[in-house]
């Protein structure tokens, strides 16, 4: 199975069936570069698709260039991949790291409860004049508290707490980092 099955496969799955794929994620044990490389890179690549695509197609949305393209395309990418990374090491570092470090099954469950996000992302992108959508993004908190269980080792009676703690840590990453790397890329673009 390549790999544009096997994540079109998991992200269904994800969004349908949480607690039976989380089950089979955790069974996996793969490293940062393996979830990044085969879950996280294939979405970027499928966002920067629906951006030049929904840029394309709209062009009386916005005005179309090809910087404006290529802003988009790093705005997401740099900001998804940073973003996953950092949100990553601090939930590990501030949240686990008093008992045992966890951050390649952390980064894993950032990254693929992010499965609800990427898709909400890669549709905005294709049709911006759906934009609202994008709340449909905070599917992936749920996707993230649902596999906490599976992928951590955190007492049950602390995981709704601990969920809600990452989900505040990886915003308080996001936003800023969305702030910093607009204003960069527009003084370049």
């Amino acid at each position: 199975m390549n790999t544009a099955v096997r994540v079109f496969y998991r992200t269904c799955s994800l969004l349908l069936r949480p607690d039976e794929q989380w089950t089979a994620i955790a069974a996996e044990r793969r490293d940062r570069k393996d979830v990044f490389m085969h879950f996280v890179l294939p979405m970027l690549c499928l966002i920067a698709v629906c951006v030049i695509v929904g840029s394309v197609l709209y062009i009386s949305r916005e005005v179309f260039s090809p910087g404006f393209v290529l802003r988009r395309i790093l705005l997401s990418g740099c900001l998804l991949s940073a973003g996953l990374y950092l949100s990553a090491f601090l939930i590990d570092v501030l949240l686990l790291r008093p008992r045992a470090s966890a951050l390649h099954e952390v980064f894993a469950l950032t990254a693929y409860s992010s499965a609800a996000a990427y898709v909400v992302i890669a549709v905005v992108s294709l049709f911006p004049f759906f934009d609202e959508l994008l709340v449909l993004a905070l599917y992936s908190g749920y996707l993230y508290r649902r596999g906490v269980p599976f992928m951590l080792d955190v007492p049950a009676g602390k995981q709704s707490v601990f969920a809600a703690l990452s989900l505040l840590i990886a915003a308080a990453v996001h936003l800023p980092l969305f702030y910093f790397l607009d204003r960069m890329l527009d003084a370049v673009f």
